[in-house]
């Protein structure tokens, strides 16, 4: 064993880093004034001037809360407008919804049939009900592909000929004429193609 020397280094062990410095007193008090609404010990004047600037901000405080509460009362009141069939003169009918076909209960906007439909619920004729799984439509009261009950109900509208709440588009009359010749059959309720052979001319 060979004596180590005092002045020998060691070859494993870390370079030793930087002590740091503590932070002075006044560094910590702006550290802790810089993270909240409290005034600085340094910054406050007199008494009727600290109470002069309480008060001013305590009015752009409440001024910015009026402005939160009238752009969240317009975002609602946009959301909630129903057309004029819906609500009647006094404002308290809102119609039957197209969902659920309840009278008065709420507006069609707001109905929870759009988020979730229960299990054997009567659905209006001007939706359809998709499933939450893998979004294939709804055959009688369960999904046409994997066959569960869990699901949301969506207003009809056709892209093709622009009618809403009358039929989908695999329903229009329109596409109809166009497929007549068409070898290709599609099934809207699972998404799936199929092809037709057809004898050679």
């Amino acid at each position: 064993m060979v004596p180590l020397n005092c002045d020998t280094p060691i070859i494993d062990s870390k370079a030793e880093e930087p002590g740091t410095t503590e932070p002075t007193e006044e560094e910590l008090i702006a550290y802790f004034y810089e993270g909240t609404n409290l005034r600085h010990p340094s910054s406050i004047g007199s008494k009727a001037e600290q109470s002069e600037d309480e008060e001013s901000e305590d009015d752009d405080e409440e001024s910015m809360d009026w402005k939160s509460e009238d752009e969240e009362s317009e975002g609602w009141k946009s959301e909630v407008e129903e057309s004029e069939d819906e609500k009647s003169m006094d404002g308290k009918s809102y119609g039957e919804c197209k969902y659920c076909l309840k009278v008065d209960k709420h507006p069609t906007q707001l109905c929870s049939y759009r988020y979730q439909v229960p299990k054997n619920a009567i659905v209006g004729d001007s939706c359809v009900v998709a499933c939450l799984v893998c979004g294939c439509l709804f055959r009688d009261s369960c999904c046409a592909d994997c066959g569960l009950s869990i699901g949301y109900a969506i207003l009809k509208d056709c892209t093709i000929c622009g009618n809403q709440e009358e039929h989908l588009n695999h329903e229009c009359p329109e596409r109809e004429e166009k497929r007549k010749d068409c070898s290709f059959t599609y099934d809207p309720y699972t998404g799936s193609f199929s092809v037709k052979i057809r004898p050679s001319k």
